[in-house]
């Protein structure tokens, strides 16, 4: 868009430049990264999972015995 602008327009055109050069320098700007998810963090989630559908389902199972 902006090497579309005609040159008479130099004010719009230095304008548009700053602000690009601006985003592009906040694209480079490093990322914060959260602390990693370890395996062991991974395996408590998928057995808290699994404890809370057991449970679930034996909540459901002990309705339907009624």
């Amino acid at each position: 868009a902006l090497l579309s602008m005609p040159e008479t327009d130099d004010e719009s055109k230095e304008m548009g430049l700053s602000q690009f050069n601006s985003l592009i320098l906040e694209l480079q700007r490093p990322q914060i990264h959260t602390t990693p998810v370890t395996a062991h963090d991974v395996s408590v989630q998928l057995w808290r999972e699994l404890l809370d559908g057991l449970t679930h389902a034996g909540h459901s199972g002990e309705q339907h015995l009624d």
